[in-house]
């Protein structure tokens, strides 16, 4: 007979994307991959397009 073991407990994260901050974020993040010398002259940056983002 097989012996059944107790469930481990899970733990679930949610997280909830506040839209109104992405765009800021973006922008943010896009003037410190700019200003960052591993970039330095590359065309490094992160596009939105409706929920998808580019790196």
């Amino acid at each position: 007979m097989f012996e059944v073991q107790p469930s481990m407990p899970s733990s679930d994260i949610v997280s909830e994307v506040n839209v109104v901050d992405v765009p800021i974020a973006l922008d943010q993040s896009n003037k410190e991959v700019s200003a960052g010398y591993e970039f330095n002259g590359s065309d490094a940056r992160i596009e939105s397009a409706d929920k998808v983002l580019t790196l």
